[in-house]
């Protein structure tokens, strides 16, 4: 939120978290602020009543696809959400953990990502803060899930939706990154 408001971007965020709903609030009280729960069901009536008629350029999934129970789950989302697309617009599944991401890549990745913009202190700060915060005892009691390139492909197609592979749009390396579009109609 904070990187599209600095563009002047008009957008709609909606988050499982409460702290980060109020906070995009507080920060960003032009935009809309939606606030979910884990339960599909629940989340598309929420979409149905505060979306209602309106269309979006992109819909972006930051690193939620590993906290989904399985694949269909999150293709019921993508689903869910296709329906707000402008013809020709976007989702993007950014931060995708696939057999090949590890706990020490994406350590290694931010390591170098922060070495490079002169953030060695908040590295610290924020590894610090994985090992003693809560979500550290939830990354342990749940199993990430895991998603390979096929069943994003596969998602694309069965929502008419063009599938692409994409590097650099998050700083693990070893997460994966997709761009769905939905199809323009044959003329």
């Amino acid at each position: 939120a904070d990187h599209l408001a600095s563009k002047e971007l008009k957008f709609t965020c909606a988050d499982i978290n409460p702290l980060f709903i109020e906070q995009g609030k507080k920060n960003h009280p032009a935009s809309s602020f939606i606030l979910i729960t884990p339960d599909v069901d629940v989340n598309k009536k929420l979409f149905d009543d505060q979306l209602k008629g309106r269309k979006f350029d992109f819909v972006i999934l930051l690193s939620i696809a590993q906290y989904f129970k399985n694949v269909a789950n999150l293709e019921m989302v993508i689903s869910m959400l296709a329906v707000y697309l402008k013809e020709g617009g976007k989702i993007i599944i950014a931060d995708v953990i696939d057999q090949r991401s590890s706990a020490v890549a994406d350590a290694v990745s931010l390591f170098i990502h922060c070495v490079k913009k002169g953030k060695i202190i908040e590295f610290f700060k924020f590894m610090a803060y994985l090992f003693f915060s809560d979500y550290r005892k939830l990354t342990k009691e749940i199993d990430l899930l895991k998603i390979a390139d096929i069943y994003i492909n596969q998602i694309a197609d069965r929502n008419s939706m063009d599938y692409k592979k994409v590097k650099g749009l998050t700083i693990h390396a070893s997460r994966s990154n997709y761009v769905l579009e939905k199809k323009l109609p044959k003329s």
